[in-house]
């Protein structure tokens, strides 16, 4: 395996782990409430149906990534398999499921499901499926150098697929349940 395609596979992989992406949604939660500050917007109109697009966006992809993060770290303590031998860069930690996989899966498929669900009818459709392409384009390469790094097995990854799809139906249904309490019974 060529020098370059290894440092690649460590940049990409380093540059969407799991801790970043977390770091990254909190960013973007700090931001949703700064907006809610600049805004006046109160936490009633915050947990709405009628909450703006962008700030749903940022709670369910959140909520995903925050989900599948835990739920990995969980299964990886109940499965307990260690990683392969021969590993290209030192790994810590179970093999099963991939942490990465994970959770760049739920940030992909709750940003698709975001996408398609509030902005598919925006001025130009094909901008939407350019995105569409490039968050799963993502997920699958970040996915790929953790094989090419040989610290996950491609198992690994199909059960962090599995993690992320899961997570992200989590978040969606845990949204749109608070939201239903949040408008019918805090507030009235």
């Amino acid at each position: 395996m060529s020098l370059f395609l290894v440092q690649l596979s460590i940049y990409i992989t380093n540059a969407f782990a799991p801790e970043v992406l977390v770091l990254f949604c909190f960013f973007m939660l700090a931001l949703s409430v700064l907006y809610f500050n600049i805004k006046e917007i109160k936490l009633k109109e915050a947990l709405s149906v009628n909450c703006p697009n962008n700030v749903k966006g940022v709670i369910v992809i959140s909520l995903s990534v925050f989900i599948a993060g835990i739920l990995s770290a969980v299964l990886k303590f109940i499965f307990k398999i260690q990683r392969p031998e021969n590993m290209l860069v030192l790994e810590n930690g179970y093999s099963f499921p991939s942490g990465h996989a994970s959770v760049i899966f739920a940030f992909c498929f709750a940003a698709l499901f975001i996408l398609f669900r509030y902005f598919k009818n925006h001025n130009n459709v094909y901008i939407t499926y350019l995105h569409a392409i490039l968050f799963v384009l993502t997920a699958l390469l970040v996915s790929l150098t953790r094989v090419i790094l040989q610290v996950h097995r491609p198992v690994d990854l199909i059960a962090g697929f599995i993690v992320g799809i899961a997570s992200t139906y989590a978040a969606i249904k845990m949204y749109y349940t608070i939201t239903k309490y949040v408008d019918f019974k805090i507030f009235k």
